[in-house]
């Protein structure tokens, strides 16, 4: 069972994020966090296999960009949303260093697909999805 953590820039999706992620199989919610402030305290305490962040959140943490998550909690894989079909989001995720990108938009179910995919043994990094 995969430990999942969410970070969203607002309470009001977020929460709604919350309630379709604990309902897919295989799903243990660790942890969720509405502002920027406390995301890095709240990543701490969760332990999460899995932290599905969006980019906003991310930016006004003010973290220093994923390269400081990833050597920080070097075994979560990091899934980074952003609520624009746009590519340049994407780009940006990528370059910030996650391994998954996602239009939350367009491409929300696939959150369930790379929870299944980890929960079966399939880690694999550096797969990002199209737009």
């Amino acid at each position: 069972m995969a430990r999942i953590f969410l970070g969203y820039h607002s309470s009001l999706v977020g929460t709604r994020l919350c309630e379709m992620i604990a309902e897919l199989d295989g799903v243990d919610l660790t942890g969720v966090v509405f502002e920027s402030d406390k995301l890095e305290h709240s990543l701490d305490s969760a332990s999460p296999d899995i932290a599905i962040l969006d980019i906003r959140l991310l930016i006004a943490s003010r973290i220093g960009g994923m390269n400081r998550l990833k050597t920080r909690y070097p075994a979560t894989q990091f899934i980074l949303l952003y609520d624009h079909p746009y590519n340049q989001y994407s780009r940006e995720c990528k370059r910030l260093g996650a391994e998954y990108c996602l239009d939350t938009l367009h491409q929300f179910a696939d959150i369930g697909t790379l929870i299944a995919d980890y929960n079966r043994g399939y880690r694999r990094a550096g797969r990002i999805l199209p737009s």
